[in-house]
């Protein structure tokens, strides 16, 4: 039927493309933890999931890392003041160092409230209406008793494998420092970790010594027991100095004390140090020393010149302070994965097995790992790999794993097989919504699969789906008699079933060598 009503001509646009699909972010994490403070332009952000760009754009949303404080015992021992110990910083600091990008970040708390499990979870539900992060992190969980950590890590899983389905987590081993109990911390991470919703989930082992936080932002400050503190010092520094005991300088007997030795207000003078301007020359030096160590007890004092001055009459104090820069850099390694997948994403795709990838700020692992030792880590008879991290002479410390915590499963056995499937999912979901309310007639089902096909294709000519043509790469089939019957367009349900291969990693490469015989 015409519904021109005036004589003339009239141009009609006709679209000769169908509508194409667009390919989904793969490497957004989303980081769960403690922040300084946590307020933008008068507004709190506290459980509010915020999107960050760069490091620098999150020291100015959410300031910079706590201070850490330690008690120093009597042998220069250390021990962490727990309540002062958040891992956010430092984690969002080796994730940019290896390769991150834009990242959601989800504060639960400042440095002054203690790690709580149930705002975790919490922050775990707000993040449900966020469409965009692809990876979740709880850098803090490690820092929870073991079974609460395990307890949040199987939630996580949750979220990732049963409400979402479009994200997977990145998780640590509790205690993976510790060499002594490697067994055991791997044995109890297995047990603890459940057995759902694996194939959503991958684990890096050990954790690793990095040089994230500088020399300059660890100094006397960071001892929460600073008296103690000066007193070893100057036991030390006497030492040095061959001193064997404090030189006392006792005041004179009231009755031989000539009157010049009395103040106006008679009172006696303080004698609890050697006087700089009386004794021995080796106590004037001794006394100007204990002043100098002494003013680690005052906030006043300018840092810069109290560490120079310290620094250079103590050893003690430079072994002391390298000691609890060493426990500060001392990390698990679910960030610097978080890292590792941004950039082999931006460099290879999805489909590339994050593996045999060095690692940045890394020193070396907090464990050597052998390749009998991996051996049960790679292929355990639970099916619950833990990918290694190793040290190898020449090339550095490298990711020398590639499978997630289903590893029984020959369909998921590798991390980078699920978020490829993810990342081809979630992009024809988001495509196809626009069909919503469609005729449900062959005409829409031709412009759907094309438009599946098209995107498919170029998937396949990035290297993500395997095969020597589009045909062996995947399939797509729609329509009636294919994927629904009648009764299922009288429902309204249009059915598309779409199939793929998808690329896996040689994980074991196999070089078989025979001698020829001679010719000539």
């Amino acid at each position: 039927m015409s519904y021109f009503k005036t004589p003339g001509v009239y141009i009609k646009e006709q679209d000769a493309f169908g509508s194409s699909v667009v390919a989904v972010p793969t490497a957004v994490p989303a980081f769960i933890g403690h922040t300084q403070y946590f307020e933008q332009d008068g507004n709190s952000l506290l459980m509010k999931p915020t999107k960050v760009r760069s490091l620098a754009e999150f020291r100015e949303i959410f300031g910079g890392g706590p201070r850490t404080t330690f008690k120093v015992g009597a042998d220069g021992s250390l021990a962490v003041d727990e309540k002062t110990r958040y891992l956010m910083f430092s984690s969002l600091r080796i994730f940019y160092a290896n390769g991150g990008g834009e990242c959601y970040i989800v504060p639960i708390g400042s440095y002054t409230d203690e790690i709580d499990p149930e705002k975790m979870g919490e922050a775990l539900q707000l993040l449900s209406k966020e469409q965009e992060p692809t990876i979740m992190l709880i850098p803090d969980a490690v820092l929870l008793p073991k079974d609460d950590c395990y307890s949040i890590y199987k939630d996580v899983l949750q979220h990732c494998g049963a409400k979402m389905r479009s994200r997977v987590a990145i998780v640590d081993v509790w205690g993976g420092y510790d060499a002594k109990t490697k067994d055991v911390n791997m044995r109890d991470f297995r047990e603890g970790i459940g057995s759902n919703y694996l194939a959503f989930g991958a684990v890096y082992y050990p954790w690793l010594h990095t040089t994230i936080t500088p020399a300059s932002e660890v100094d006397y400050r960071n001892v929460s027991n600073r008296k103690e503190f000066a007193k070893l010092l100057i036991d030390d520094i006497k030492k040095s100095m061959g001193i064997v005991s404090a030189p006392e300088a006792k005041a004179p007997a009231a009755k031989d004390a000539p009157a010049a030795d009395k103040p106006a207000d008679g009172k006696d003078k303080k004698a609890d140090a050697p006087k700089a301007d009386g004794g021995s020359p080796e106590d004037r030096k001794l006394a100007q020393i204990i002043a100098a160590v002494n003013q680690i007890l005052d906030d006043n004092a300018d840092p810069k010149l109290v560490v120079s001055t310290v620094g250079a009459l103590s050893g003690a104090y430079k072994t002391i302070v390298n000691n609890m820069r060493t426990e500060l850099n001392l990390l698990p390694p679910a960030a610097a994965m978080a890292g590792v997948y941004a950039l082999v994403d931006k460099q290879e795709g999805v489909h590339k097995a994050p593996a045999n990838v060095s690692l940045n700020a890394v020193v070396k692992p907090a464990v050597n790992i052998t390749s009998d030792d991996q051996e049960d880590m790679n292929s355990p008879l639970s099916g619950k790999a833990i990918n290694a991290i190793r040290s190898f002479v020449g090339k550095g410390v490298l990711v020398w794993g590639a499978r997630s915590m289903d590893a029984n499963s020959q369909d998921w056995r590798y991390i980078s097989v699920r978020r490829s499937l993810i990342m081809i999912e979630q992009s024809i979901k988001n495509s196809v919504e626009a069909y919503v309310f469609e005729p449900n007639t062959a005409r829409t089902w031709l412009k759907l699969k094309t438009s599946i096909e098209n995107f498919l294709t170029d998937v396949w000519k990035a290297g993500t789906l395997a095969g020597a043509t589009p045909s062996q790469a995947f399939e797509v089939h729609v329509g009636l008699g294919s994927t629904m019957t009648p009764n299922d367009i009288l429902e309204g349900i249009m059915r598309v079933s779409i199939k793929v291969a998808i690329t896996r990693p040689a994980e074991f490469i196999e070089i078989t060598f025979e001698q020829k015989m001679q010719e000539s």
